[in-house]
């Protein structure tokens, strides 16, 4: 679980290797995330991805265990403090936030797959006044619930689609009548 506490990231854990009691680290050793937004995710390899902002700017925070510190980055410019944080089954971790972009309140999508942050996707525009939430399908397709500039809730769904035989038929019959042509 992560939490503020005094301006500052902190966590608290609770399962079989600490004897299912609540274990806090130390007090005041997070980094500063100020009064922002808060949410967390935990990969399936039990590493927690932490995102806050700090009025302006989407940053990350994850604890490494073997170093016993924090490391931190920012992810880029937010607008209204809207995003969600979401795991997916292959220790990725993704987000879905708002984002002002040459003037417009655009959704964007960022991903970490274990090797460092791939940005911004900017899909469509959104209200920055609204919260979006963020899931992964049984296949790890993002899932993002928004309110667009319209008022109207939203799904931005992204599956890899692969075209069926038949699909493939008719675009191969669609290229032969035009290259015929």
């Amino acid at each position: 679980m992560a939490f503020r506490e005094n301006n500052r990231l902190s966590y608290a854990t609770k399962g079989v290797l600490t004897g299912n009691q609540w274990v806090m680290n130390a007090s005041g050793d997070g980094p500063e995330i100020g009064s922002g937004q808060i949410d967390m995710a935990l990969t399936n390899n039990d590493v927690p991805y932490v995102l806050y902002d700090d009025s302006s700017t989407l940053k990350y925070a994850t604890y490494d265990r073997q170093t016993d510190s924090w490391m931190t980055g920012d992810l880029g410019a937010l607008s209204g403090g809207n995003f969600c944080v979401a795991a997916d089954d292959n220790g990725g971790i993704g987000v879905a936030y708002v984002t002002e972009f040459a003037g417009l309140n655009m959704l964007g999508f960022a991903y970490n797959n274990g090797s460092g942050w791939m940005l911004p996707e900017r899909l469509t525009l959104a209200d920055m006044n609204k919260m979006v939430g963020l899931a992964f399908d049984y296949e790890n397709n993002p899932v993002i619930s928004f309110v667009d500039n319209t008022g109207k809730m939203k799904i931005a769904y992204d599956p890899v689609v692969i075209p069926e035989p038949a699909t493939m038929a008719i675009f191969a019959l669609g290229f032969a009548l035009i290259r015929r042509k």
